[in-house]
Formats: structure tokens, sequence, C-alpha cells
């Protein structure tokens, strides 16, 4: 604080001791009330040496404009939790749904790697840093093997949900857009490697009476403990014709 010039303080060349009087002491509390109210200190020097109403309101007016996007993604981030959480407890319970879903996907290609210990560079396109938290391991199917009712993984990368891109003011322009008005959503333990198989026999086994593929199965990563990684898959459907 002694460095961004607001307490200044006198040192006593005899014995190097530090000595400050009642103004320094005010500025201290005040430095301590504008850290609680999460200035920083650049800001608290701002207001330090504000010379008009105006620069001190204006430098109060940003502080308050991102507290409220700091509240704002808090909210979101709950939001993300509790999803998450409902998703781990229909994991353990074996549930099954029929829902609608839609996100915005950013692709990372094989040569970014998705697997082992690699790391997705693609989370670093995201357009703030708070966004990470709120995104999702995406792996999409190439074309289902309708023999073998499986899929191969084709591509991967990180999903952010409709519903809060808006939110968060993200970019879209170069993310592929999926939507889908109804998908068969279960559960999987599986390890994910570019080129791996999924079978959806099963699935689709539970399907196939009254609806068929409208789509190509993708997976979205729920956690990754340390032997496995429990999967959300999700297969487009629609209601099957004739």
């Amino acid at each position: 604080m002694k460095k961004i010039g607001i307490i200044h303080g006198q040192v006593d060349p005899q014995n190097g001791y530090h000595y400050y009087n009642d103004l320094d002491v005010e500025s201290l509390a005040r430095i301590l009330k504008g850290r609680a109210a999460k200035f920083s200190l650049a800001e608290i020097q701002q207001l330090h040496t504000a010379s008009t109403i105006e620069d001190y309101q204006g430098i109060i007016e940003k502080r308050a404009r991102q507290l409220r996007r700091e509240m704002q993604l808090d909210q979101l981030l709950l939001k993300r939790l509790d999803w998450r959480r409902e998703e781990l407890n229909r994991y353990r319970q074996h549930q099954q749904q029929v829902t609608s879903d839609a996100f915005f996907l950013d692709i990372a290609y094989d040569q970014h790697g998705f697997s082992g210990d690699k790391r997705y560079e693609n989370f670093t396109r995201l357009s703030r840093v708070n966004d990470f938290s709120l995104a999702d391991f995406v792996a999409v199917g190439g074309p289902v093997d309708r023999q073998q009712w499986s899929f191969t993984i084709a591509r991967g990368g990180t999903a952010i949900a409709e519903v809060l891109a808006d939110q968060l003011q993200i970019d879209l322009g170069q993310l592929e857009y999926y939507q889908y008005d109804t998908v068969w959503r279960t559960y999987r333990q599986i390890p994910i490697e570019l080129g791996g198989t999924v079978e959806i026999e099963d699935e689709l086994a539970q399907l196939k009476t009254d609806y068929q593929l409208a789509g190509e199965p993708y997976l979205r990563q729920l956690s990754v403990m340390r032997q496995q990684r429990l999967m959300q898959l999700n297969i487009p459907i629609e209601i099957r014709k004739g």
C-alpha cells in the first residue's frame, strides 16, 4: 500500500521503525473497506486520487458492473453444479429418459488430442476463463454401424449449453450448433479415445419399436475419476415413420 502511494508514514532513521499518523490510519481503514468491496489496490488508489465526483462515481459504477457479472456467473455455476448432481443421481439410479438438447460445440480435432493426459487446447478459446467451469467435454459419434449397433467416436470438443450461451456472451461464430428435439439419454463408464467404439445395442433395443435414429450419438463427460470416465450417452431419435 505504501508502494502505490496511499499510505506514506515516516521512518525513524535511528531504528528503522515506521510511524503512522491519524491520517494514515484513516487511509488504512478506507483501504480495508475498499478491499472488502472487492476493489483492487489500483482502483482504491484511483478513488483516493479522484478529483471530481464524476471520476469517483465512475470507478464505483465500474466495480458494481463487475460484481453483478460475478454474481451472474456464480448463479450460473450453481445451476450447472445442481444439474451435474442430478445427472449423477440419475446414473446411480440407472435412470433413462427422453429429453431435448441443444448446445454449441467448439471442435477439437485429433491434433489437439482429448485422451490420456493431453490438454484440451480448445478450452482456451472460450471468451473468459470463468466460462471453463460452465463447459462440457463432448465426444461426437461417426456413422452408426446398423449391424453391430455401435458408433465410433469421430471428434470431440468443448460444449456450451444453448441456455447458457447468451448469458455468457460467448462469440458463437466459430462454433458448431447441435439441436435435438428428442434425445434418448442414459449413462456409461468408458475411456474416451479418438476412434473408440461405443456399443448402443441395448439402448436401441428399447427404442426400435417406436423410434428411429435422427442424428449422430454423442457423449457428454460428467466426471473423471481415477480409473474411469462417467459419461452421459445421448442418442438423437425421432418417431418411427410408417
